[in-house]
């Protein structure tokens, strides 16, 4: 749940050691697909990334493999 699906092309990561709990990610993410979990945290897609540029903290990030 706290790091990304290995994919080919890479996908998102979360650093949940970084995270401050903002929901900034949740807010940013235009089709809704991030959730926060009942400590706080985001569950977050692998998907597109979009909201990794809205991470104070860059918890979120995207990762080339």
């Amino acid at each position: 749940m706290w790091s990304f699906n290995k994919k080919k092309r890479g996908g998102v990561v979360f650093h949940k050691d970084k995270c401050t709990k903002c929901g900034a990610c949740a807010r940013a993410c235009s089709v809704s697909a991030i959730r926060m979990d009942k400590e706080g945290y985001p569950i977050i897609c692998t998907h597109c990334g979009y909201c990794t540029r809205y991470c104070p903290h860059r918890c979120i990030a995207t990762k080339e493999v």
